[in-house]
């Protein structure tokens, strides 16, 4: 938590920096986007980003949530 207060801003573009173009769209499309980019907090971003990307699932038991990524991996259509 200390170097993120001390490096915030290099956080924050080493973050965008590995995000793909889909996923940055994606976070850009958050509602709070423009608070996040003014304060350029790497924490917010983060959260923005999990929250954007979180895959719902019932299950707890790993085979179970890896078999389930895949058949919607498999079932998504470009």
């Amino acid at each position: 938590m200390d170097d993120m207060c001390i490096d915030h801003n290099s956080m924050f573009a080493y973050i965008i920096l590995k995000l793909r173009k889909k996923s940055y769209d994606e976070v850009q499309g958050h509602k709070d986007w423009a608070t996040i980019e003014a304060s350029r907090d790497p924490l917010e971003l983060w959260l923005t980003i999990k929250s954007t990307h979180q895959i719902h699932t019932t299950s707890k038991v790993a085979a179970i949530i890896k078999k389930t990524a895949g058949e919607d991996y498999t079932a998504c259509k470009h």
